[in-house]
């Protein structure tokens, strides 16, 4: 990209200073157009970084949604036994099973339930 930019750098520079002889205008050039690939290269690199944090970010929420998705089916099996047991009577209790407070629609039938294992 800066190779492009080469012809307007030389504009520019002939416009700044018309008096500037053919090397110092060449010198001129020559540092603007490292500043440019330098410009080019801090922004290469901290796209870069942040798309390593994203990824980071994105592996973190999955472990996080595995981990929601174990405590789902752990209250579901608590439900399931105290139910069978009758010990939980969700007519009684006014609230219904516990799972009912713990659900997440996009994470309760993610994984298969810790009595299918």
């Amino acid at each position: 990209m800066t190779h492009s930019l080469t012809p307007t750098v030389i504009g520019m520079v002939r416009l700044a200073f018309p008096n500037a002889g053919m090397a110092e205008v060449g010198d001129l050039v020559q540092e603007l157009t490292e500043l440019v690939r330098q410009r080019e290269k801090e922004t290469h690199d901290h796209h870069a970084q942040q798309l390593h944090w994203i990824g980071s970010l994105e592996n973190h929420i999955c472990k996080l949604n595995f981990q929601i998705a174990g405590y789902q089916r752990t209250i579901r099996d608590v439900d399931s036994c105290l139910q069978a047991t009758g010990l939980l009577d969700p007519q009684l209790a006014g609230t219904g099973f516990l799972g009912t407070h713990y659900r997440s629609s996009d994470a309760v039938n993610s994984l298969p339930s810790s009595l299918t294992l």
